[in-house]
């Protein structure tokens, strides 16, 4: 099958776990499956409901990525979600709630403004957590700007919250942000 021209072609008629079945059954065929970007971005579209182009504006890592490499770390991103419990309660007592980790949403600085931040801050130790995030500013942002773009986030251990995973600070989008009304 190998050089065959017919199979790119047909690849596009093919569901996502086909794909994956194909491109492990021999190295060729995965060369082959991997570079048929016509069908990794119909997959795209009709499994995730939005473009390559779309996903390549939301995501800074995707600008360059193929789109199986795109599709393939959307995938993991669906299937990752899907395992995550949403707690509803007050932030200082994370601890009563048997959760691993908060998630807070934050400003590009990482800095805490907005109640929700505050409340983070204060429970988790402000002084402790400015310094934390001072300290390693390089790796906030992509390519270590200091500041998180919409949809990054950034990991910071619960100091005082007591959460054995920590906290993740997340820059959610705003109205300046592509599709950021939706």
């Amino acid at each position: 099958l190998d050089g065959d021209p017919t199979l790119p072609a047909t690849l596009g008629f093919s569901k996502a776990e086909d794909l994956f079945t194909l491109a492990c059954s021999s190295a060729s065929l995965r060369k082959v499956v991997d570079s048929a970007d016509v069908a990794w971005t119909l997959r795209l579209e009709e499994d995730f409901g939005g473009s390559l182009e779309r996903a390549r504006q939301r995501f800074s890592w995707a600008s360059s990525a193929t789109p199986r490499a795109i599709f393939s770390a959307l995938l993991v991103l669906r299937n990752a979600v899907r395992s995550v419990e949403v707690v509803l309660g007050d932030l200082g007592c994370a601890r009563d709630h048997d959760v691993d980790a908060v998630v807070c949403s934050a400003v590009p600085t990482v800095q805490p403004y907005g109640p929700t931040a505050r409340a983070v801050f204060a429970n988790a130790g402000a002084e402790e957590l400015r310094d934390y995030i001072k300290s390693k500013s390089a790796e906030i942002g992509s390519a270590g700007s200091g500041r998180l773009q919409p949809g990054e986030v950034f990991w910071t251990p619960g100091f005082g919250m007591d959460v054995p995973k920590g906290i993740v600070h997340a820059n959610g989008p705003d109205m300046r942000t592509p599709d950021g009304d939706r």
